[in-house]
């Protein structure tokens, strides 16, 4: 009885391990490519700028004029936020936390797969829960938009719902709703310059 208690134990721990480091993984993922994103987003503007500035020296459009004129500032900010927000070494941090999550993970499974002669160590698993809640408190939290990537590619979103089929459903929807959400922010950043100048072309008519 307290081998399968001590092996339950362990199951449980790896799942957390498991669990926490693949979220880790997706915001790593998730911080890099937000600074890639950010990146392209400065270039094409500062083209467009650049671009505007050239086309106006030929052709006078007040509205034109005006988008290049708002277009310059928003470049100096995003390039002011992205160094700020540091993703690169934020995501190299996480890195490294997974990688130690990833070690606990090997101890624990090595731990399972003991002879079942063998007594539990309790000892050493009291041993993994303090490092694994050490390296929780090492680096920033995932978002839950890395939780829900994790239950969605792994299929397990709460083992109290894992019977029922509605409520995955509402959790896969909301995924991918938020995927939808995310990719369209995205697509409006690149469109917004040419919105912005309908929007003025519009204003000086009037």
């Amino acid at each position: 009885m307290n081998n399968d208690k001590y092996m339950k134990y362990l199951e449980n721990l790896e799942n957390a391990v498991w669990t926490t480091r693949k979220n880790r993984i997706n915001a790593e993922e998730r911080l890099l490519s937000v600074n890639r994103f950010v990146q392209h987003i400065n270039i094409y503007y500062a083209c467009l700028s650049a671009a505007i500035a050239i086309i106006s020296l030929w052709y006078t459009d007040k509205a034109l004029t005006m988008l290049g004129a708002i277009l310059a500032p928003i470049v100096t900010i995003c390039i002011a936020f992205l160094n700020s927000q540091r993703y690169e070494q934020r995501a190299a941090d996480i890195k490294r936390n997974y990688v130690e999550l990833q070690k606990i993970l090997y101890e624990v499974r090595r731990l399972k797969s003991g002879d079942e002669a063998t007594p539990p160590d309790w000892d050493k698993v009291k041993e993994l829960d303090d490092k694994y809640c050490e390296l929780m408190d090492k680096v920033e939290n995932h978002r839950q938009s890395d939780y829900w990537k994790t239950c969605f590619e792994s299929g397990i979103w709460d083992t109290n719902d894992s019977e029922h089929s509605f409520t995955q459903k509402i959790h896969k929807a909301r995924y991918r709703g938020y995927v939808v959400l995310r990719w369209s922010m995205r697509g409006l950043t690149y469109v917004a310059p040419i919105i912005g100048y309908v929007l003025l072309r519009v204003l000086f008519a009037h």
